[in-house]
């Protein structure tokens, strides 16, 4: 899967690089503490700029949007210890894709879906804004 931080770029811009790059930080942490209980540990790297990507092997598709929800949730909790503004504004939209090796997608068209399942999300939740 995929995430994205909504409104990193007010972080930057408010409080400066060294507040977006503890947004940074935060995000990963709240990856590496929701991957935490996994056997097979996955791959976790920032994309670029404000994305993460997240690489799991092994695992059925309920218990990777499970991960997901918990992301989500782990986040969500690390925002709201943050009592500045933007912070409050701060979320994270996430994707996810799978791969099937015997319907021989490449890993580019993998990552291609994420992102585009994660930028349906990052328009779901603007829409309810």
């Amino acid at each position: 899967f995929m995430m994205d931080l909504d409104y990193f770029k007010t972080i930057n811009d408010t409080y400066g690089h060294l507040e977006g790059d503890d947004a940074l930080v935060r995000a990963a942490k709240a990856l590496k503490m929701a991957c935490g209980s996994i056997k097979r540990r996955p791959y976790i790297a920032r994309y670029g700029g404000d994305e993460f990507i997240v690489v799991i092997i092994g695992q059925d598709y309920d218990n990777r949007k499970e991960l997901v929800a918990e992301a989500r949730a782990e986040f969500e909790r690390r925002r709201a210890d943050e009592s500045r503004k933007p912070w409050e504004r701060c979320s994270a939209a996430i994707g996810i894709a799978e791969h099937d090796p015997a319907a021989d997608h490449s890993i580019e068209e993998v990552v291609n879906r994420a992102d585009k399942d994660m930028y349906a999300n990052k328009a779901l939740v603007k829409h309810r804004e």
